[in-house]
């Protein structure tokens, strides 16, 4: 046998074994990612969460809250400033000037609350089961479980469109508690999440009575005061920096 037949043997079994540990790393990526896809879908059907959203950013801190409840959801920044929804009707109420300005539902979807809020959080949530895959083929996205202060979790590395984005879930319950954003032009957002369901109550979602509020129509030029200042307020970078990023994969 000459040398140059065992040299292309040798080379085919190295690209066969290359072949199947890619394609084996491809899929245990792939069923693990559609398997937490899974359980956030039974969860996104209990029609009831609560979520804490920390965001850090060039050392400044902002918190949001999301309360959601049967059709009805709320998005919180703060100071008495929120968006309300129910799917058909859609505010921006700020409390202590006593001013409610309508939004059009389909204008304004980033900064309102539905029941698939809670599952644009996730990696790959938003992509098709064969987008899903070949992004898992990406051998620079990673899935693999971590340990940190006793704890178990499974990191998630997706790096897509000038952008890398970490993610840390509970081990065993695919819980998100934390993210990080790295944008390729050096920016980098931190997240932390307090998430829990079945935490929301009736009251926790309801819409102030508005005859005591002045109440601002779509577009009205005299709002300003509430659209520009209270609306920045509320889309601050950790949920308008998420969704953008989950609605632009979703097009590539």
């Amino acid at each position: 046998m000459s040398k140059k037949l065992i040299l292309g043997i040798v080379l085919s079994i190295l690209i066969v074994i290359i072949g199947l540990t890619f394609g084996i790393s491809t899929i245990v990526k792939f069923c693990k990612v559609q398997s937490i896809i899974s359980n956030i879908k039974e969860d996104v059907a209990k029609d009831n969460y609560y979520i804490k959203i920390k965001t850090t950013y060039n050392g400044n801190t902002s918190e949001t809250e999301t309360f959601y409840k049967e059709g009805i959801g709320k998005l919180v920044s703060g100071n008495g400033i929120y968006t309300w929804t129910d799917g058909e009707e859609a505010y921006l109420i700020d409390e202590n000037q006593k001013k409610a300005q309508k939004l059009s539902v389909e204008d304004n979807s980033q900064l309102l609350v539905t029941n698939i809020k809670l599952a644009t959080l996730y990696p790959t949530i938003s992509k098709n089961v064969f987008q899903r895959f070949f992004l898992m083929g990406n051998m620079e996205n990673k899935i693999k479980t971590v340990e940190k202060n006793g704890e178990k979790y499974t990191y998630i590395e997706i790096n897509e469109n000038n952008y890398t984005k970490s993610y840390w879930l509970e081990k065993n319950r695919d819980m998100l508690v934390k993210a990080k954003l790295e944008l390729s032009s050096g920016e980098v957002y931190d997240y932390e999440y307090e998430i829990k369901y079945h935490a929301t109550k009736l009251k926790d979602v309801e819409l102030p009575d508005l005859s005591t509020y002045t109440v601002l129509e779509i577009g009205e030029t005299s709002t300003e005061e509430i659209t520009e200042e209270s609306s920045n307020e509320v889309s601050n970078k950790d949920t308008t920096n998420q969704n953008t990023i989950d609605q632009n994969t979703t097009k590539n």
